[in-house]
């Protein structure tokens, strides 16, 4: 009989559920739920139910992201799958933070340059603080290349870990600064 009934939805493009309800509804039991319309259920595919484990204002904000598209969640979050670009792939996270972490080693030097030229221009050894020029005549851009970094990693690109994450959260060390 299942497979009478499994070939009976598929030809009709329903889900075996809707079929079931459909049937039921016509002999008059169970309540007064229209069955689902093809085009909402299966198209002939079958379907699978998956969970998300997210934090209660994280579903809040996939339900209202879904509602404002004007999608179901399932349809919306599949979207953003297909979107390419929205998640990063293990690698390139890694990669991103070695990138960080190199500029901040950077950006910790300049900070040393910076407390070492201004002790020398206090002591008014400004011959030696001529050594700097170059160093100074970059920073601007040297600083605004690590804040562009900064911000283009950080900006929505890691989801803020839910409380209940149960993937440990890695410690990378501190690079050593010379």
């Amino acid at each position: 009989m299942k497979p009478a009934l499994l070939a009976r939805a598929a030809a009709r493009g329903v889900s075996v559920s809707a079929l079931v309800r459909e049937a039921l509804a016509a002999a008059g039991v169970g309540g007064t739920e229209e069955p689902a319309s093809p085009e909402t259920v299966g198209c002939g595919r079958p379907r699978v139910r998956i969970g998300l484990r997210l934090a209660a204002d994280e579903a809040r904000e996939l339900a209202a992201r879904a509602a404002t598209a004007g999608l179901p969640v399932g349809v919306f979050v599949l979207a953003a799958v297909r979107a390419d670009g929205g998640v990063l792939l293990a690698e390139q996270r890694e990669a991103q933070l070695a990138a960080l972490t190199s500029s901040n080693a950077e950006l910790a030097g300049v900070s040393r340059h910076l407390g070492h030229l201004t002790s020398l221009l206090r002591m008014g050894a400004v011959d030696a603080a001529r050594q700097y020029r170059e160093s100074l005549d970059t920073l601007n851009a040297d600083v605004r290349a690590h804040l562009a970094l900064s911000a283009e990693l950080l900006s929505e690109r890691w989801p803020k870990p839910s409380r209940h994450s149960t993937h440990p959260r890695r410690r990378h060390a501190r690079p050593e600064v010379d």
